[in-house]
């Protein structure tokens, strides 16, 4: 784009188009949205997003540190084929476009935990094709 105002320069952006089989696996990701530069122990709960596209089997898997809510838990069970296992969740996912899931973790004993280990070991994401 060229400005018509003077003194301003040009800009321009390369495009690159990404090409991909319908329900093939690609990525799923989990992760916690909160602001890093705060402390987990200074959370009463925290938030955690799941997002991807592609096909396979989604797993969350919490430890006693935190508890999923059960708006949150209700959300991924409505999926049709999603089931629970203790703190376990696993649900099927097919898409060709990207899906987002926000679901909320109340702390239960979060004292000296990192958010390396908040990712590490208290919620787990896993995705298997």
């Amino acid at each position: 784009a060229t400005p018509q105002t003077a003194g301003l320069s040009a800009i321009s952006a390369l495009f690159t188009a990404e090409i991909r089989a319908a329900g093939a696996t690609n990525v799923w990701t989990g992760s916690f949205s909160d602001d890093p530069a705060v402390d987990p122990a200074e959370y009463d709960g925290f938030n955690y997003q799941v997002t991807g596209i592609g096909s396979g089997t989604c797993t969350l898997t919490w430890n006693s540190k935190v508890s999923l809510s059960d708006v949150s838990a209700a959300a991924l069970l409505s999926i049709s084929g999603a089931t629970r296992e203790g703190n376990s969740i696993s649900f099927p996912v097919n898409s060709d476009d990207e899906n987002h899931y926000d679901l909320q973790f109340y702390k239960v004993d979060i004292s000296t935990e990192t958010w390396e280990d908040m990712e590490t070991e208290c919620v787990v994401f896993t995705v298997t094709p």
